[in-house]
């Protein structure tokens, strides 16, 4: 067994040396100071600029399914473990823990002083009631079918078996699945209906103050028994705004985190004393073909459009260059690949779509507003390389419901690509809507389904280059571009980093709780 939480960190060192190498994470992103920056406490913080959207009540099962409504559920919840600014596996709920060699069984010591919001303690008995809880009612956050058994050892000790070997297992679900109190939970039947007051009753740093759907607004306060010490801000404000006005919000309240920052606003924003951070969403948009219609059977066709996208274009006009150019290995930027020839590459070629598209054909493209300026971009681009195109914009439910039928040709998706490699397998040979659901290569399929249980990172690291390898010469779909995102900060009250792995199993958001509790203070 490896001794130490501090041993599993070296072991996930290696792991994630072999995910960098695979994912290509733009480390010219990562914010270079590591030290704890001895901030003074606060008395309160006011974020703006979340798109002016409501993310839902910030607890499980009811926050709304995107990566701000997980990130404001965790203030008030906890995991297991967190990330810290190194992006290593820290505590959380648990002090220690210990993981076999086959990675297979997990066992947590958990910090005696932790409490639940209401008092209660948390023990053991809430671990093993989560798990069993989400096995039950799935939580899309936190995928727990791996899991076999899991026992209380005692009040504070939990041991995790899983049913083969599974690397993923700390990324996946120590870091990312929120403990329940299982005094609370356990006679909930149906926890998407459940929005009373004791919803909001977690073991996290913060509690829930108010939130207004109306508003579209949240406050979060300290709380003060908090097991890890008191948290440095004690009142979190967070009030959405449309882009257009965030600019105006600074200006007449003190506002200290700014999440979305156009091009427009970088210079004003830095004149009002703000600091920029940029980093790599790891969020490709790709180029989703329907599998199932003969046109798209014809690999030439699938090579065609990679050849005949000026991908480039793309990043000129729908996003003003604030983004990167991506592999057609699917887990990469370019540039990451770009020395790697093994790994076709596919340069514009104008006249690649000529002919290949008959003249009365007109083929659907499907996407979602999210990537609306993109899929006009693409829909412009594809009308004059001579392919006819029927544009539809939609809710991401809608178009998802059209890829499930196969009511469209084309779809344009995005979603992120950040945390284990596991996510390679969910996106080519996977059951997601918004995948490809590609089987026709065996040798892909085995490979990427193997790799989820590999537990030598470099043997794991090779498998994923050697799937990388195929997906690129079959096109199952086109990989793009991938957006470079911005986020404004006052340094003066928070400390922001970005240290390449998102939230939880790899949300690329930068709305860590740990921004604004540490450092903790110690309690009286």
């Amino acid at each position: 067994m490896l001794s130490t939480h501090i041993k599993s960190f070296r072991q996930q060192r290696l792991i994630n040396k072999g995910r960098i190498l695979l994912l290509g994470l733009a480390l010219t992103f990562t914010h270079s100071a590591l030290a704890e920056a001895q901030l003074p406490p606060k008395d309160k913080v006011v974020i703006a600029g979340i798109k002016a959207k409501w993310w839902g009540p910030p607890a499980p099962f009811i926050h709304a399914k995107k990566g701000p409504g997980y990130a404001l559920m965790t203030f008030i919840f906890d995991s297991l473990v967190w990330r810290d600014k190194a992006g290593e596996f820290s505590p959380l709920i648990a002090d220690n823990w210990e993981i076999n060699a086959t990675q297979d069984t997990f066992s947590f010591a958990l910090n005696p002083k932790a409490l639940w919001h209401d008092g209660r303690k948390l023990t053991a008995d809430d671990v093993v009631f989560t798990i069993d809880y989400m096995q039950k009612r799935p939580y899309i956050f936190a995928d727990v079918e791996a899991i076999k058994s899991v026992e209380a050892k005692d009040a504070h000790h939990v041991v995790i078996h899983t049913k083969k070997s599974f690397p993923a297992f700390m990324s996946n679900i120590a870091v990312s699945m929120p403990i329940l109190p299982k005094h609370i939970y356990k006679d909930v039947k149906n926890p998407v209906k459940f929005t009373d007051t004791e919803a909001f009753i977690g073991s996290g740093p913060y509690r829930l103050k108010n939130y207004d759907r109306v508003n579209k607004s949240y406050v979060f306060s300290a709380f003060p028994d908090y097991h890890r010490g008191i948290p440095r801000v004690a009142e979190i404000a967070i009030q959405p705004v449309a882009p257009a006005a965030v600019m105006k919000m600074v200006k007449s309240i003190q506002t200290d985190l700014v999440t979305s920052v156009s091009p427009k606003q970088e210079k004003p924003l830095k004149k009002a004393g703000f600091k920029l951070l940029s980093f790599s969403a790891i969020h490709p948009i790709r180029l989703k073909f329907n599998l199932n219609k003969p046109l798209f059977k014809d690999l030439s066709v699938r090579q065609a459009f990679a050849k005949g996208i000026d991908r480039q274009a793309l990043i000129d006009k729908a996003y003003q260059k604030k983004a990167e150019l991506w592999s057609a290995g699917a887990m990469h930027t370019l540039a990451a690949d770009k020395n790697d020839k093994e790994i076709v590459q596919y340069d514009y070629d104008p006249n690649a779509l000529k002919g290949v598209i008959p003249a009365d054909t007109t083929l659907k493209l499907v996407t979602d507003k999210r990537i609306k300026k993109a899929a006009q971009v693409l829909a412009t681009q594809l009308k004059n390389a001579g392919v006819n195109v029927e544009l539809l914009v939609t809710e991401r439910g809608v178009a998802n419901a059209m890829f499930r039928k196969g009511d469209y040709d084309l779809g344009l998706v995005t979603f992120t690509i950040l945390g284990d490699p596991i996510i390679f397998q969910q996106t080519a040979t996977g059951k997601r809507i918004d995948g490809d659901n590609y089987h026709e290569n065996k040798v892909l399929t085995e490979l990427l389904n193997q790799q989820i249980n590999e537990i030598d990172p470099a043997k794991r690291a090779e498998m994923i280059r050697q799937a990388s390898i195929i997906y690129a010469k079959e096109v199952p779909s086109v990989s793009l571009i991938s957006t470079i995102r911005t986020v404004a900060y006052r340094p003066e009250s928070l400390q922001v980093y970005w240290h390449g792995h998102g939230l939880g199993r790899g949300i690329p958001i930068l709305l860590d709780k740990d921004f604004f509790a540490k450092p903790f203070r110690k309690q009286k």
